[in-house]
C-alpha cells in the first residue's frame, strides 16, 4: 500500500494527490485500498480523462460561510463579501505546499490605495479558504498583478519556518484604480521578496526580503519564471521592462533576444544567460513551467502562448 501511496505522491505532487486521493476514496469501492492507488497512479501515467471536483469545491466554499448567522439576508451579504475579498482576484499566481494551495496578489475591484499584498490560503486536507496572519516581524510588501512566483530552496532565511522552502515573488506591478501611480511596476527583483509559512497549517506567514547582485532589471512585469535544480535556481523568461531600465536595451527588438535571466537562490546573483537552438521571441502574458523528463531525467523549462508585442501596465 504504502508502495502505491508514495508512487502517486511522486507522480502527482503532494498537493494534488491530497485533492485526487480525497475525491477517489469519497466514492471508490475500494477505498484506501492498494488497487485504488494503482488505478490513480495508471490514469495519473495515461492523463486521458479530467473532471472538475465539485464536491471539494462546494465544501470550500462552505467554509467561507458564518458558522452562527443572527440574521440569514444580513448573513449572506456577509458571506459574498468574504467570497469577494478572498478569491474574486486576476492576475494573481498560486503555489503549493503541501496541502495547501496560496493565492498570492492579484487585482479585485474596489482595491484601496496602500494595500498589501494579498495572500490567501486553500487547504485541501481541511477543505477550508482563509486568510493567513502575518508573523511579528514580517515585511509588508506591497499590493501587486501580473508578478511571478515559484518555490525555491532558501537556507538562509531565519528559522521558524516548517522548512527551508519559501515561495519567491518577482516583480509585478500594482493594480489600477486605487489612486495616482497605484499601478506602477514593483521593484522585487534585485531585491527579492521572499514568503515562508510559519505554521504548519498555513494560519501564519512571514515575508522576508533580500538584496542581489548581478545583471537584472529593476523592475519586470508580465513574465514567467520557475525553479530548477532543487529549488536552488530560478529561470526568468519574457515579460516588460520599463523603457528607462538599462536592462529594457536587451528587449526592444523582441525578436531577437537570445537570453534568459537565471538566479542562484542561495548567492542571490542574478546572470544573464544566453540561449541557443530555436530561439523563441521575447514575450508578455505568457505561461510556464519547470519540467523534469522521466525519461532522461533533464529539466526543462516550457513556455506557452503570449504576445510579442510590449505591454505597458493596466492603467484601469
Amino acid at each position: 500500500l504504502e508502495l502505491w501511496q508514495e508512487l502517486c505522491k511522486f507522480f502527482l505532487g503532494e498537493t494534488s494527490f491530497v485533492l485526487h486521493e480525497s475525491s477517489w476514496n469519497a466514492t471508490a469501492e475500494d477505498a484506501s485500498q492498494v488497487s485504488l492507488y494503482r488505478r490513480l497512479f495508471k490514469a495519473a501515467w495515461a492523463c486521458e480523462s479530467f473532471c472538475y471536483d465539485n464536491v471539494m469545491r462546494k465544501a470550500l466554499l462552505t467554509s467561507l460561510e458564518p458558522s452562527q448567522p443572527a440574521d440569514m439576508s444580513s448573513s449572506r451579504q456577509q458571506d459574498q463579501s468574504v467570497d469577494s475579498d478572498l478569491l474574486c482576484m486576476s492576475g494573481h499566481t498560486s503555489e503549493t505546499r503541501g496541502s495547501l494551495v496560496l493565492q498570492i496578489g492579484g487585482m479585485r475591484n474596489a482595491m484601496p490605495q496602500g494595500a498589501p499584498l494579498h495572500v490567501v490560503v486553500v487547504d485541501l486536507a481541511s477543505k477550508r479558504v482563509f486568510r493567513p496572519s502575518l508573523k511579528a516581524g514580517s515585511c509588508n510588501p506591497e499590493h501587486r498583478m501580473r508578478h511571478s512566483t515559484c518555490v525555491v530552496e532558501a537556507p538562509f532565511l531565519p528559522a521558524g519556518a516548517l522548512s527551508t522552502e519559501a515561495v519567491l515573488v518577482l516583480g509585478g506591478h500594482g493594480t489600477p484604480g486605487a489612486g495616482h501611480g497605484s499601478a506602477s511596476p514593483r521593484a522585487n527583483v534585485r531585491t527579492l521578496l521572499l514568503l515562508q509559512i510559519t505554521r504548519e497549517d498555513g494560519s501564519e506567514i512571514c515575508w522576508h526580503e533580500f538584496s542581489t547582485t548581478g545583471m537584472a532589471p529593476e523592475h519586470i512585469y508580465n513574465h514567467a519564471c520557475a525553479s530548477f535544480a532543487k529549488g536552488t535556481r530560478v529561470c526568468v523568461f519574457g515579460g516588460d521592462i520599463p523603457r528607462e531600465d538599462p536592462e529594457y536595451s536587451r528587449i526592444e527588438h523582441r525578436m531577437s533576444s537570445p537570453f534568459i535571466y537565471v538566479l542562484d537562490v542561495a548567492t542571490q546573483v542574478w546572470q544573464v544567460v544566453e540561449t541557443g537552438g530555436c530561439i523563441p521571441s521575447w514575450r508578455s502574458f505568457h505561461a510556464a513551467v519547470s519540467h523534469t523528463s522521466l525519461i532522461d531525467g533533464n529539466e526543462y523549462f516550457v513556455i506557452f502562448g503570449g504576445t510579442a508585442d510590449h505591454c505597458e501596465p493596466l492603467a484601469g
